[in-house]
Parts: structure tokens; C-alpha cells; sequence
């Protein structure tokens, strides 16, 4: 049997919406056939990107090459390739299918323990929760074939709960917040209160009053007072009672 190294190395194409998980598979292969050179890897990794995901990532690929090199790519394309949406997708609703799709894309070159660690970690919260305490059982070696089924069955059976909670912390943050908006209304409606009462006080109804009795006053002035018997017989009265402007 030949002994495996890096020029029977085939990468899986790049998971380009959770690249972490690609990773993850990738990296023991490249321990499996001994490629251990920080620029050897970095360029596995160059050679497996897209055009869209090299555009992404342009800052980082040109870059000079220095140590750390493959490192700082890795991190990039976590950082920025990932899309939890899409992630999800890509688990489907058949977990035992998600995981024989892992274990293809590992190239059989990945042990399946790292293969069932990375299975569950994206596994959807609900499957996950339930499948980890039947895992735990004691006394009981189950099969990796037989847990990706119950998974399926927990899956079909048991729908996700969206449960909105708040912790106490959080609770009283709130209620403070609501405490201080109240106290600002108070204050604001003091505030009005007080602008009101001087925009109405016993100054301004004088100046009300004072401004009322001088239009009196001028208007009365400008009034023409003529007495009766010039109202009545005009030019023609023999008669005149004061005060008359006739």
C-alpha cells in the first residue's frame, strides 16, 4: 500500500458560507499526508478559492508573502465568508444525510470522531439538545450510523420553540429606563406649567387690563358728540344742549 502524501492530496471545494467547517475538514488532511509548511498550505487553500471569494478577499491575497500567512487567510475567509443563512441551508432537514455529506467531503481522510463533532456543532439547537443527552447514556456505545437516525427522528418530531426570555438584570435595566422617562415627563410638565403661569400672570393681566382701558379711552375721544335738537332738526334747530360739536 503506497504511503499517503501531499501529491494524492484532493481537496473538497470550499464551503464558501461556513468556511470554518471547511476548514475543519481540511486540516486533517493536510496532517494525513504530511503537509505541514505554513506556505504549502496557504497555497491548497489559494488554489480551492473562486474568483467571487478571491475578490473578498483581495486585501489578504496581495498581500507579500510572510510567516503566518496561511493563518491570517483562514481568518479572513472565516470572517468574512460566512453566512449563517446559508449555513443552515446547507445542514437540510435530513441530519443523517448532512452527515454522510461531511463524511464525502472529508475524503475519508478525517476521522469520524472530528466528522460527529462538527456534525453536531452545526446541528439545528432542538436536534442538538436532545441528541447530546442520548449520547451521554451510560453504558451504552452507540453506533455513529445509528445516532445520525435518531437525529432524523428528533428532527421530524420535534418542532424548534421560539421562547423570548429576559434575565433579571435585564429586567431592571428596563424598568429603570422607564422610571427616568416618566420622571422626565414630570419634569417637563412643570416645565410648561411655569411658562404658562407667567405668560398669564398678575403682571400680564394689568398690561391686559391697562391695554383694554386705553383703546376705551382713545376710541371714546375720537367720538363726535352732537346733541339731540341738531340730530333731529339739523341746521334748523333753534336750540343746543352741551357738550355739541355741531
Amino acid at each position: 500500500m503506497d504511503t499517503l502524501n501531499e501529491y494524492t492530496l484532493e481537496l473538497p471545494d470550499l464551503i464558501p458560507f461556513d468556511p470554518a467547517l471547511w476548514f475543519a475538514l481540511v486540516e486533517p488532511m493536510f496532517a494525513a499526508v504530511g503537509v505541514v509548511d505554513d506556505t504549502k498550505k496557504y497555497f491548497w487553500v489559494v488554489s480551492k478559492l473562486k474568483s467571487s471569494e478571491a475578490k473578498e478577499l483581495g486585501d489578504v491575497l496581495m498581500d507579500p508573502l510572510e510567516n503566518g500567512q496561511y493563518d491570517k487567510l483562514k481568518t479572513a475567509m472565516i470572517d468574512r465568508l460566512y453566512s449563517e443563512k446559508e449555513a443552515k441551508k446547507f445542514v437540510g432537514d435530513k441530519p443523517s444525510v448532512f452527515f454522510l455529506h461531511l463524511k464525502i467531503l472529508g475524503r475519508f481522510l478525517v476521522p469520524e470522531e472530528v466528522i460527529l463533532k462538527l456534525w453536531m456543532e452545526r446541528l439545528p439547537l432542538h436536534v442538538k439538545t436532545i441528541l447530546e443527552l442520548v449520547a451521554r447514556q451510560p453504558k451504552k456505545e452507540l453506533d455513529k450510523v445509528a445516532i445520525t437516525k435518531i437525529a432524523d427522528v428528533i428532527a421530524e418530531n420535534f418542532a424548534p420553540k421560539s421562547v423570548v426570555t429576559m434575565t433579571t438584570d435585564q429586567v431592571k435595566i428596563l424598568l429603570q429606563e422607564v422610571a427616568d422617562l416618566k420622571q422626565q415627563m414630570v419634569e417637563i410638565k412643570a416645565l410648561v406649567m411655569k411658562l404658562v403661569a407667567q405668560r398669564d400672570g398678575p403682571q400680564s393681566r394689568s398690561r391686559g387690563r391697562s391695554r383694554r382701558r386705553s383703546t376705551s379711552r382713545s376710541s371714546s375721544a375720537g367720538i363726535t358728540r352732537v346733541c339731540w335738537y341738531h340730530r333731529v332738526y339739523g341746521g334748523d334747530a333753534h336750540n343746543c344742549v352741551s357738550p355739541c360739536s355741531y
